[in-house]
Order: structure tokens, then sequence, then C-alpha cells
């Protein structure tokens, strides 16, 4: 299980808070202070969390994100929500082909 807490500051700061445990086949193997379950996406600006038993695809989303978001002038919510949304969506799909073509 990963455990995550967010808040937001006084001065409007996102604070995010997450283990670093990682268990493997069901939990029979697990070890603490073993992994960062985030990566910076854009310009120390914005990072993205993940958790889950296959966390292959983390890397290529990631790129996928810093990708969509070259360019953007402004680094609002929405800009970064939606660049995530797309790029989870187009792997996904290539997850899709992958797998079924």
């Amino acid at each position: 299980m990963s455990v995550c807490i967010a808040a937001i500051s006084d001065d409007k700061k996102i604070v995010v808070s997450s283990d670093l445990m990682v268990s493997l086949l069901g939990g029979a193997f697990s070890a603490d202070l073993s992994l960062i379950k985030g990566r910076e996406i854009a310009l120390q600006q914005w990072a993205i969390g993940f958790a889950g038993d296959d966390i292959g695809r983390v890397k290529p989303l990631v790129a996928r994100v810093k990708h969509a978001l070259v360019g953007v002038d402004e680094l609002s919510a929405e800009a970064v929500a939606s660049a995530v949304l797309k790029s989870y969506h187009a792997e996904r799909s290539a997850l899709a082909v992958e797998t079924h073509l």
C-alpha cells in the first residue's frame, strides 16, 4: 500500500509527502527507502506521483508529459492536467497496440 499526503501551504504552494516502500510478488518481498514515487515534469513547478503493481509505463508517460509541455508559456494547473491526460491516453493506446496487434 502506498501513502501520499498533500496540503496547500499559506503561501499557496502544494506540499506532498509519500512513503518510499516498494513491495514485490504480492508483498512477499518489500523494502523501505527504496523508491521515489514521483518525477518532476515541468521546470521545478510541477511533479507527478505514481504507485501501483506495474509502474513500467511511468517513465514513457513522464517523457510524453514533458514533451507535451515544451513551449507551453503558462504552466497553469489546467495546462498541466491537460498534458497529463492526453499523454496518459496516448500511452494507453500505445500499450494496447503493443499488446494486441
